[in-house]
């Protein structure tokens, strides 16, 4: 999961599911789901990493505004294979230092950057 220290009402949560096994690539995906049934993601499962490690990638895919600070369980299930598993979070209260930023995206031709601008401070730097 990432961010990796706590999670805060409006976070962008990503998840990274790892297999023991390997898996060939397109076999199965992950889908995810709120406990009220909610679709938060789905992603494919492929071979990444130096070792080729099985590995479902759904980034940036729970967006947690807007929900109540409480625990959330989320359901992981591996399609069509049936098989499934609950993980709870917990969200905290939206932290004060970053209320009012906003998330942005912008591309190079190798990568892709996610950027966290915070909000506007009234505030003097001090030298």
């Amino acid at each position: 999961m990432h961010p990796e220290d706590a999670l805060y009402v409006g976070d962008q949560v990503s998840f990274e599911v790892v297999f023991d096994r390997q898996l060939q690539e397109g076999e199965s995906e992950v889908i995810v789901t709120l406990a009220d049934g909610t679709h938060v993601g789905t992603a494919g499962i492929t071979n990444f990493g130096i070792g080729r490690r099985a590995q479902s990638t759904l980034q940036w895919v729970w967006d947690t505004t807007g929900l109540e600070p409480s625990e959330h369980t989320l359901t992981f299930t591996i399609f069509p294979r049936g098989l499934a598993w609950t993980e709870t979070y917990t969200l905290l209260p939206a932290d004060p230092a970053v209320m009012g930023g906003t998330w942005q995206t912008t591309e190079s031709d190798c990568c892709v950057y996610y950027l966290f601008l915070g909000p506007p401070r009234n505030e003097t730097l001090k030298s």
